[in-house]
This record gives C-alpha cells, sequence and structure tokens, in this order.
C-alpha cells in the first residue's frame, strides 16, 4: 500500500509526502533502486541536495548489473516540470547548488545533460568535492555503455 501511495505523492509533486513514504520502503527493501531514484528527485525537489547528493552516488555504485536492470525515465515524470519549478527558485540558491540539483534531475531523463549540469556545479563551487566523485561514476557508467 504504501508503494502506491508514495508514487501518487510524487507524481502529484508531493515530494515530502512521497519522501517520508519511500524512506518507509527503503527500509524495508533497501536495494530497490527505483525508490532511491525517486528518493533522490524528492529531496532535490525539497532542496535536500546534499541527501539528493549521497543517495545518488549510492545508485551509481551498485554494480553494474543492478544499473542496466532500471530504466532512467522515471513514471511519467518531467525532468521539464521539475527544471521549470527549480529554475523559479534559481535566484534563492548558490550558482553550485542550483547547477547541481539540475545534475542530480537529470541523471534519470539525460545522463550527457546531467554530466554538463555537474561540470557547472563544480566550475561554480570547485570544493563540492561529492560532485566530482559522482561526475566520475557518472563517467565511468556512460563509458561501460550501460546508459
Amino acid at each position: 500500500m504504501s508503494e502506491m501511495l508514495a508514487n501518487r505523492y510524487f507524481l502529484t509533486g508531493r515530494f515530502a509526502e512521497a519522501a517520508l513514504e519511500f524512506e518507509r520502503l527503503r527500509v524495508k527493501q533497501p536495494h530497490r533502486l527505483t525508490v532511491k531514484m525517486k528518493l533522490v528527485i524528492c529531496h532535490t525537489m525539497m532542496e535536500r541536495t546534499r541527501e539528493a547528493l549521497k543517495l545518488a552516488m549510492e545508485i551509481y555504485q551498485e554494480p553494474p548489473g543492478g544499473m542496466m536492470q532500471i530504466d532512467h525515465r522515471i513514471d511519467e515524470f518531467s525532468c521539464k516540470e521539475a527544471r521549470d519549478q527549480l529554475q523559479g527558485r534559481a535566484k534563492a540558491m548558490t550558482p553550485g547548488m542550483y547547477h547541481l540539483s539540475l545534475g542530480l534531475l537529470q541523471l534519470f531523463c539525460d545522463e550527457v545533460r546531467a554530466l554538463e549540469e555537474l561540470n557547472r556545479a563544480l566550475e561554480r563551487s570547485p570544493e563540492l568535492s561529492e560532485v566530482r566523485r559522482l561526475k566520475i561514476l557518472v563517467e565511468r557508467h556512460l563509458e561501460a555503455g550501460h546508459a
């Protein structure tokens, strides 16, 4: 029941409620990549960027076979709508965090664009060493042909 509820919240943009339900699911099934992916989006949209980044790194550290089994396009999730929402909040965010947020969202829509945004985040905030690590993980994933 909680997965249906989580997905309903997720698809209607109620990211705080969705995150609570997905966290409950994650406790029960800690290796479900789609749950982690949706949590990355929820945390990003709630401006919990560091939590989203940590989860994204967990996802990209999964064995390659596991990553190949998931479809990066998430249940009717619209990257364009999410980007538009973030653009509306861009002035309140530092440039580095803004581009990091865009990069995190793009991981599940277009990994090449995600890398571009992660590079922009690093240009504007070079102290974000975690971003550098995620960028390396995504590059390895793409080089291995898992996209």
